[in-house]
């Protein structure tokens, strides 16, 4: 292993030791002034300040366990006076609970003295997960914050729905007592009457019923609508508050998502140009080291937004992050077998290579530079340069151009005849269409694929005109020696 490799390893650790030299130095308390006097003594208070803290943390716990054991006690002694069943039940529950209680404030107690909690001290508790646990865990903050953010919106909603389905009720019901009145009016059996009369009485009190409902939900829908009237003036205020709150936290996690992603990146093409030949060709170390620069460089802006969001306390961000994280690391593991190929193009081992000639949308293309964007270059067009994905490479074959193998056809300025019998010269040639002026001025454009495809005859590169002519059969004698 030579300098050149060992150089990125050496690198990481230089960069380690100048962090932690730094640190020291910030941390090494001088005492020569009367200033840095000063922020030792408070430095001191606060030491002070962090003892006495948690002993008033634990006399309050340890009196509020007191009284836990005594209410504990006291619903035992009335479990054991209890005969009846159900109050029973009732108390061994409450005694249940109430011992629930001791042992978390026990558990707060050891924490507290100790700063070790007991699923710490646990190691095989470290092993066993609950997937869904963890993920509900997660996911917790998110739809805590969307359920408050959409709580009046979907409560107007609702009121709306149950507003609309009152009133339908309240038109079948109208509808059916007008029915019931003229059958009423007309019939004249006394058995059939008082039946009539009892169904109509039902319908009656459930129109009466639904009317009563639906003004009941008009005033509950009013009140919400008049409270988000009032909500909609603090909206201002709202905003101010998540930009102070988590606006800040969002800025902060970008902001140290892109730094570390830059300088990561900056840091590792120096490394791959100290891996560089001097022609400007990368072999495989160079190309190794950058991809791994590159996937580094990912993972090491997400974690470093995580730990952002988590100094912050705010789960919510972490989550997003998160769940972000691994719908990125689900869709790459989908692709595995396309990303495989990626790589293979990238370290120059694929079937496109850099340097190498490739034909790509019907233009031949030399290979300049292969990379996430690799770069395609033709000498022969006007702004002949092209950055191609490394995903549309696959599938495509390269191979090294022969000895003074055009990269085209023609040149700007030359003549020539094409397959539709259009005999002009080349003013202009881009990757995207040629144009083609015959004598005269009129201009014919043609893609330049379709251009290709029209097989052109160049003249301007040498060209041979054969002509067939005869000698009268009276100048035969003299067609060798006399006729030139």
């Amino acid at each position: 292993m030579n300098f050149i490799s060992r150089l990125p390893l050496a690198l990481l650790f230089g960069v380690f030791a100048c962090l932690l030299s730094i640190q020291v130095l910030a941390e090494e308390p001088a005492v020569d002034e009367p200033a840095e006097i000063e922020e030792v003594q408070e430095q001191l208070k606060f030491e002070e300040d962090k003892i006495s803290g948690p002993l008033d943390s634990l006399n309050n716990l340890i009196e509020s366990r007191a009284e836990l054991e005594k209410e504990l006690e006291a619903a035992l002694k009335e479990l054991k006076r209890s005969d009846n069943a159900v109050e029973e039940a009732s108390l061994k529950k409450n005694a249940e609970d109430i011992q629930l209680r001791i042992d978390e404030v026990d558990q707060q107690i050891n924490l507290l003295a100790t700063g070790v909690s007991e699923s710490e001290f646990e190691l095989g508790s470290l092993y066993e997960l609950d997937l869904d646990e963890e993920v509900q865990k997660l996911l917790r903050p998110l739809v805590i914050m969307l359920q408050s953010v959409t709580a009046d919106a979907r409560e107007i909603e609702n009121l709306r729905f149950q507003l609309s389905t009152t009133e339908q009720q309240a038109q079948l019901a109208k509808q059916a007592v007008e029915r019931l009145e003229p059958l009423l009016k007309t019939s004249e059996n006394t058995v059939v009457n008082e039946e009539l009369a009892k169904v109509k009485e039902t319908w009656q009190k459930r129109l009466a019923e639904s009317q009563d409902k639906r003004e009941a939900i008009s005033r509950q829908l009013e009140t919400f609508l008049a409270k988000r009237d009032v909500d909609s003036d603090s909206t201002a205020q709202g905003f101010w508050d998540f930009l102070t709150q988590r606006g800040r936290n969002l800025v902060f996690g970008i902001a140290a998502f892109f730094i570390v992603f830059f300088v990561v990146r900056k840091i590792g093409g120096v490394v791959v140009n100290l891996q560089t030949k001097k022609d400007g060709t990368r072999g495989f170390g160079a190309r190794l080291t950058s991809l791994i620069v590159n996937i580094l460089s990912i993972i090491a802006a997400i974690v470093s937004t995580l730990m952002v969001f988590n100094y912050f306390n705010d789960w919510l961000l972490t989550a997003i992050v998160l769940l972000g994280s691994i719908a990125l690391m689900w869709s790459l593991i989908k692709t595995l077998p396309g990303l495989m190929e990626q790589v293979t193009l990238l370290l120059n081992l694929g079937a496109v290579q850099e340097g190498e000639r490739v034909v790509y949308n019907g233009i031949p293309w030399r290979v300049k530079r292969l990379d996430f964007y690799s770069e395609f270059e033709n000498p022969s067009l006007t702004g002949g340069e092209f950055t191609v994905p490394v995903r549309e490479l696959i599938g495509l074959h390269s191979r090294p151009s022969g000895r003074d193998e055009a990269f085209f056809p023609c040149e700007e300025g030359d003549w020539l005849e094409l397959q539709d019998g259009i005999i002009g010269q080349v003013v202009i040639q881009t990757p995207g269409y040629v144009e083609v002026v015959e004598l005269g001025g009129a201009k014919h454009t043609y893609p330049t694929d379709a251009f290709l495809a029209q097989i052109p005859k160049n003249y301007s590169v040498g060209y041979r005109v054969e002509v067939e002519f005869g000698i009268d059969y009276s100048h035969q004698a003299i067609a060798t020696n006399e006729v030139i």
